[in-house]
């Protein structure tokens, strides 16, 4: 199976639609248990995120927003017939063990924690992680990156 795919749309009057579908097997159960939770801090709500109940792990895949800042969405990169990290079971576990290497989940928690576009870009962008996924990230102000 391979992860689902989102994309960006850039709307005439400069806004952005992010957009994801859901093309994860098996696709009704999973759907049935995702749910919408809020991300709270300092009593208001931080981001809110689609959680797939039966994947609460930080192998998960996210689609998050943080109003009125940015939004992210996890993606496969899969291949052949290797796990959706395009990797042996083993070769995966080999690159969990590398100094600073980061599963998907956690790069992309880090992200959603920064209050800013361009932070939660930067931290996308320069972490290491362990797997072939990518991010999409979408600005409040019409910005896009992949």
């Amino acid at each position: 199976p391979s992860a689902c795919t989102s994309t960006l749309v850039r709307k005439p009057d400069g806004s952005v639609l992010h957009g994801r579908s859901l093309d994860y097997e098996p696709r009704d159960p999973l759907a049935l248990g995702t749910v919408v939770v809020d991300w709270q801090r300092s009593g208001g709500l931080a981001y809110r995120c689609l959680h797939p109940l039966p994947y609460v792990t930080a192998l998960q895949w996210f689609t998050c927003v943080r109003p009125g800042a940015f939004s992210l969405s996890v993606n496969a990169r899969a291949q052949g017939i290797w796990t959706e990290h395009n990797a042996t079971f083993q070769e995966l576990l080999r690159r969990v063990q590398v100094d600073q290497a980061l599963l998907l989940g956690e790069v992309a928690e880090r992200a959603m924690q920064q209050a800013t576009f361009d932070a939660a870009l930067m931290i996308l962008s320069t972490s290491h992680v362990t797997s072939s996924n990518y991010f999409i990230i979408a600005g409040a102000d019409g910005r896009g990156a992949i």
